[in-house]
């Protein structure tokens, strides 16, 4: 069986974490090879073997064939750069955060039109959606109250590095939609900030914190008459985010018909 070719549309933290996990784990079996990278700020003296190719030179890229485009870069990039792959019938797996609502929509209706098959997830760590099975099963579980609606307040906090750009994380987007999507009771969400603003039925709390040099923490807090239940996903490398996207890419390459898989239905992939 020939290998899964795969191009890394963004040599920037999370591409070349994914390249190391490669050379690490991947690289003896020859069943994954990664063809190259596109970076336009990359010095070729320090790329380790890999073929860096300049944004202007996609064309070169995809010159090779690959199966997957793997991208994580931003999403000005991803929105040029992703049109050009599908146009190839390449297969593209989207880890790009900080979308607008209108830059996915465009992009995904754009893959959709070509009848691509195509993963576009905040977050690929196994873990991760693991954390979303169990915080969803808590979710469709929580009491109403007439007068309040659900009897247990829900909040959502993620902590990252100083670095990342993005607020909220896709991943805290992520557990909010799959909480308001199986609890009708939840139905708004709040950034609070200084001032009076007192908790009103419905609202779901959320926050997030940029220190230091934390890979990626979410907790799910459902807090309730005299109880409280804390889900907790707590990365501590980068590692998970960049093996879940190479073992995602192994499944990716098995599809045949052009579904888009996002947060909606990645879950029904990993059993």
């Amino acid at each position: 069986m020939s290998p899964i070719k795969i191009i890394l549309g963004g040599y920037g933290t999370m591409g070349s974490m994914i390249y190391d996990i490669f050379m690490k784990e991947y690289e003896k079996r020859k069943d994954i090879v990664i063809l190259g990278a596109i970076d336009p700020a990359v010095d070729p003296v320090h790329t380790r073997n890999i073929r860096i190719f300049h944004p202007d030179k996609i064309s070169f890229a995809l010159e090779y064939k690959p199966d997957i485009w793997m991208d994580f870069s931003t999403p000005e990039a991803a929105c040029a750069n992703v049109p050009k792959v599908v146009d190839a019938g390449v297969k593209p797996l989207i880890g790009t955060t900080g979308f607008t609502p209108e830059q996915k929509n465009k992009l995904l209706e754009y893959i959709r039109e070509k009848e691509v098959p195509c993963m576009f997830s905040s977050n690929y760590a196994f873990g991760v959606h693991v954390t979303r099975k169990g915080v969803i099963q808590v979710a469709k579980s929580l009491k109403s109250t007439p007068e309040y609606g659900s009897e247990y307040d829900v909040g959502i906090l993620d902590v990252h590095h100083r670095r990342k750009k993005d607020v909220p994380s896709g991943t805290l987007d992520m557990l909010k939609n799959d909480i308001m999507g199986v609890n009708p009771d939840i139905s708004a969400e709040v950034f609070r900030t200084r001032g009076r603003n007192p908790r009103k039925p419905g609202e779901m709390d959320l926050a997030s914190q940029r220190l230091g040099t934390v890979p990626g923490e979410h907790t799910v807090r459902f807090s309730g008459p005299d109880e409280e239940i804390l889900i907790i996903h707590r990365a501590y490398s980068r590692v998970p985010f960049a093996r879940g996207a190479l073992e995602f890419a192994r499944i990716l390459h098995l599809i045949e018909e052009p579904e888009i898989y996002t947060e909606n239905n990645l879950l029904e992939l990993i059993g």
